[in-house]
């Protein structure tokens, strides 16, 4: 349900985004840094972030709870009288919801600031020609005549009318709003800014670059520009959210928790 590496990172959902808090602090009480990335990702990119006062933050609140190992799952256990109880199903529906501690809320906040800015700073304009040329404008050797070619006929070739279909598409785009109405007309824009790791997959694999006129070099180049970006991003989370000092490293593995 948590893993640890992108590729595995299923689509939000409200059921895991309610489950969120309990697991990270889980996670914490328990030693499971493993847990840690995918939770935190998923209150980040949850639609009420920052909107459900009873969540978090809770200036009181303690990660110190027992954690008892049974098989491949963990459970926090609670004192009471003179042993040690597991919680029961009532125990569970009777709690009050689980609440992030305060510095897991500045962790996120800080987060979600960063991720919106590198977000934005993707999408303002259409990639630069001078960081993705489009491979149809480097010049061509001219093929060798035919023996018996007349000198004087214009030049042929296929590639002619791609080349103009991809400088007029990204003509289109470089003129003033021409980029940013585009993004938003497909609601990539609105996606990126709740989720940008959704954003930038639907800039990849939601948006007919084709059909719009890019030749299919702009097209793949593009996509492994973006592709590499979202993996810088997903990688940058462990600074962002404190992961580093866990001891969780890049979590880029292809295991879930």
């Amino acid at each position: 349900m948590w893993p640890r590496g992108l590729a595995h990172l299923p689509p939000p959902s409200a059921q895991r985004a309610a489950r969120a808090t309990e697991t990270i602090r889980l996670a914490h009480a328990c030693g499971l840094p493993e847990l840690l990335k995918a939770a935190y990702y998923e209150l980040l990119r949850a639609p009420a972030f920052g909107q459900d006062p009873a969540a978090y933050p809770d200036p009181y609140a303690r990660v110190d709870a027992p954690c008892v190992e049974q098989g491949a799952e963990a459970e926090v256990v609670m004192g009471m009288g003179m042993g040690m109880e597991t919680e029961t199903e009532a125990d569970e529906d009777a709690a009050p919801p689980a609440r992030l501690t305060a510095s897991d809320l500045v962790r996120l906040v800080a987060a979600k600031q960063a991720l919106d800015k590198e977000w934005l700073a993707l999408v303002r304009a259409p990639p630069l020609p001078s960081a993705i040329p489009c491979p149809l404008d480097a010049p061509a050797p001219a093929p060798a005549p035919a023996p018996d070619a007349d000198a004087d006929a214009p030049p042929t070739g296929g590639a002619d009318g791609e080349r103009r279909r991809c400088r007029a598409a990204r003509a289109a785009d470089a003129r003033e709003g021409g980029w940013t109405a585009r993004l938003l007309r497909n609601g990539v824009f609105e996606v990126g800014l709740e989720d940008v790791l959704e954003g930038v997959r639907r800039l990849v694999d939601g948006v007919d670059w084709r059909g719009m006129g890019y030749c299919v070099g702009c097209v793949g180049e593009r996509r492994d520009a973006w592709l590499e970006a979202r993996e810088r991003m997903w990688a940058g989370l462990d600074g962002l959210l404190g992961l580093e000092e866990d001891g969780d490293g890049d979590g880029d593995e292809d295991e879930d928790g």
